[in-house]
C-alpha cells in the first residue's frame, strides 16, 4: 500500500502541477514530493524501495575502456537486434516529434548520429541507446525547444552525478515509476494506432504481433521478429499485386490499355506493361502473365516495357530467356524496352540477351513513349518482312 500510494501521489502531482505555473518543473517537484512521502513511510516502518536499495550512484564519471574483443561473437546477434530497435525507434521519434520549423527530418543523418553516439558511449562503458519516444516526450514535456536541450540535459546529469550522487540515491522507485507511467501514457496516440489499423492488413498484423511479443520476450527480440514478419508479409503482399496490361498503339498516336491476351496470335505485336513491384517474388508471376505460346504463334512480337525497374533478378532473366527461346522456335521474338542501364548490363553479362538478341533490347530516352513507339514500329516492319517472305516462297 505504501509503494502504491507513493506512485499514485506522484502521478497525481505530475498531472496537476504541469497545468500550473510550474509547468515542466512540476515533474521535478512531483518526484521530490513522492520521495519525501516514501521517506516518511520508511521512518514509520513501511518500507518503500529507493534507488540506493538497488544501485549505488557513482560519484564520478566513467573513464574510457577498450572493448573486450573475445566477447564480440556472443554479442553479434543482440547487437543486430538492438540496432533494429534503435533505428525503428529513431525513425518513429522523427515522425512523432517533427521539426518545429516544418523542415522534413533526415533519417540517414539521424542514423549516423545514433551510430556514432553508440560507438562513443561504448568506449565509456555506456549501454546501447536509441531514439526513445518516452524520453523525447519527457524532454518536450520539460520544455525542450531544440536538440540543444539534450546537450544541457547531459551536462546537468554529469554535474548531478559529480556533486549530488548521494542525494539521488534517496529518490523513491515508485515515484520514478509514476513518472514513467505518465510519460508512457502520453506517448500513446490513439489516432495513430487507428490510422495504422486502417492502413491495411499488413501494418495491423505487424503492430499487433509486435505488441504481443513485447509482453512475452525481451523488447529487442520482439522488434526484430516484428521487422522480419513485416518483410515477409510485404513480399507476400507485393507478389500478388503484380498486374500485367496490354497497350494497343493506335495509328493516331493514342494508346489503349486492355487486359493482356491469354495466347499470342500469329502476325501480331503485343506490347506488355507490368504494374507493381518487380523482384524475385513477382518474377514468376510476370512470366506466367505473358501471352502463352501456341503452335499458331508465328511471326509475332512481344514487347515488354520494363520502365522504373531498378534491376532484373536471376529468376526473371532465366524466365525471359526461356520465353524468348520459345518465341524463336516459332519464328517470333521478344523485345525489351527499359530505361535502366543496370538492367541492360545484367542482360548482357548473364547471357540472357543471347536468345533475345542485342538488336531487340531498347534503352529508353527521357521522352516518354518515344522508344516504345520505335520498338513497336520496328516490330511491325519485322512482321511485314516475314509475311512478304512467306508469300514469295513457292
Amino acid at each position: 500500500l505504501a509503494t502504491t500510494a507513493v506512485g499514485a501521489v506522484t502521478i497525481a502531482l505530475i498531472v496537476w502541477l504541469q497545468r500550473t505555473r510550474l509547468g515542466a518543473l512540476g515533474l521535478v517537484v512531483a518526484i521530490v514530493a513522492g520521495s519525501a512521502l516514501a521517506a516518511l513511510f520508511n521512518t514509520s516502518g513501511r518500507e518503500v524501495l529507493e534507488v540506493r536499495d538497488i544501485a549505488t550512484v557513482p560519484s564520478g564519471l566513467p573513464l574510457i575502456t577498450m572493448p573486450v574483443l573475445r566477447d564480440i561473437p556472443a554479442l553479434v546477434l543482440p547487437a543486430i537486434a538492438l540496432a533494429f530497435v534503435g533505428l525503428v525507434q529513431g525513425a518513429g521519434v522523427s515522425v512523432g516529434f517533427p521539426n518545429e520549423d516544418g523542415t522534413p527530418g533526415d533519417d540517414s543523418q539521424d542514423f549516423i548520429g545514433q551510430g556514432a553516439g553508440n560507438v562513443l558511449a561504448g568506449l565509456f562503458q555506456g549501454m546501447p541507446v536509441g531514439g526513445s519516444m518516452s524520453a523525447s516526450s519527457l524532454a518536450v514535456s520539460a520544455g525542450a525547444k531544440s536538440r540543444a536541450a539534450l546537450l544541457f540535459a547531459g551536462l546537468t546529469m554529469a554535474l548531478v552525478i559529480l556533486f549530488l550522487g548521494p542525494v539521488v540515491e534517496f529518490v523513491a522507485m515508485p515515484a520514478l515509476a509514476g513518472l514513467l507511467i505518465v510519460v508512457g501514457i502520453s506517448t500513446i496516440k490513439p489516432s495513430r494506432v487507428i490510422s495504422v489499423a486502417k492502413t491495411g492488413t499488413v501494418p495491423l498484423t505487424v503492430m499487433a504481433i509486435t505488441l504481443g511479443l513485447t509482453m512475452l520476450i525481451p523488447l529487442q527480440f520482439a522488434v526484430l521478429v516484428g521487422v522480419g514478419i513485416s518483410v515477409i508479409l510485404f513480399v507476400v503482399q507485393q507478389s500478388s499485386r503484380l498486374v500485367v496490361k496490354r497497350m494497343i498503339i493506335r495509328d493516331d498516336g493514342t494508346i489503349e490499355e486492355v487486359d493482356a491476351p491469354d495466347e499470342l496470335a500469329p502476325n501480331e505485336v503485343v506490347v506488355i506493361h507490368p504494374y507493381g513491384a518487380i523482384f524475385f517474388a513477382t518474377a514468376s508471376t510476370l512470366i506466367d502473365e505473358l501471352p502463352s505460346i501456341g503452335p499458331d504463334s508465328r511471326h509475332s512480337v512481344v514487347i515488354l516495357r520494363m520502365r522504373g525497374i531498378d534491376e532484373a533478378g536471376a529468376t526473371m532473366l532465366d524466365g525471359l530467356s526461356t520465353y524468348a527461346d520459345g518465341l524463336r522456335a516459332l519464328d517470333s521474338k521478344l523485345m525489351i524496352v527499359t530505361d535502366n542501364r543496370r538492367v541492360v548490363r545484367q542482360f548482357r553479362v548473364t547471357g540472357a540477351l543471347e536468345p533475345i538478341g542485342a538488336d531487340n533490347l531498347y534503352l529508353s530516352t527521357t521522352v516518354l513513349g518515344e522508344t516504345g513507339r520505335r520498338a513497336y514500329d520496328d516490330a511491325v516492319e519485322w512482321i511485314r518482312q516475314r509475311s512478304e517472305g512467306e508469300e514469295d516462297e513457292p
